[in-house]
């Protein structure tokens, strides 16, 4: 069919035979649905260089893991407060030197930072308050932890501390024996 020329269109405007604007439905900008899904192109996802991500981006869980080790965190809390795997930081931690160096500096860092609270908790205590059902206060002091002690002190001197378990014969000597004897010696020389 021919297209009607500009001035044969300003010639019908102005006969009054052309069908008025109002009567028209307004003119959508997108397509109705049916036609929409067949007129859109899929989305490929845009390629840079080799394919690979950059150093930078693949790494920028570092800090946030090395900070979580450095306060004591165990390796599973450190990579949660990462959002990362528990396998990618393993993984990490073969294929950057850096990184491993990093992690192992972290973890003794944290470790020490827990040893340093284990003994506030055992040695200077921590203050409590017990209140009543008021909220009147009824108690207030330090409270210790003689397991942490006991844990500290095993692990600073174990061969005095640790829990010995010998089976064997008649010739094994218990730490009960050793107290023993050790208490007789006391009592021999009169210093008991």
């Amino acid at each position: 069919m021919k297209k009607p020329s500009k001035q044969a269109g300003a010639a019908q405007k102005g006969s009054g035979k052309s069908k008025s604007k109002a009567a028209l439905p307004p003119k959508s900008k997108t397509p109705p649905a049916s036609q929409a899904r067949s007129t859109r192109k899929a989305v490929q996802p845009v390629k840079r260089g080799n394919g690979r991500r950059g150093v930078h981006h693949v790494t920028s869980w570092h800090p946030l893991f090395i900070e979580a080790l450095s306060e004591g965190r165990t390796v599973r809390g450190a990579t949660k407060k990462a959002g990362i795997s528990y396998q990618t930081a393993y993984n990490h931690y073969k294929q950057y030197p850096n990184f491993a160096r990093e992690w192992d500096e972290a973890f003794t860092e944290g470790s020490d930072a827990l040893e340093d609270a284990a003994y506030i908790r055992a040695v200077e205590g921590v203050p409590y308050a017990k209140f009543g059902k008021e909220g009147q206060l009824l108690e207030e002091g330090r409270e210790y932890s003689d397991t942490l002690l006991a844990l500290m002190l095993k692990g600073r001197l174990p061969n005095k501390y640790r829990d010995r378990v010998e089976v064997g014969g008649k010739d094994d000597f218990t730490p009960l024996d050793e107290a023993a004897a050790k208490l007789a010696q006391l009592r021999a020389s009169g210093r008991a």
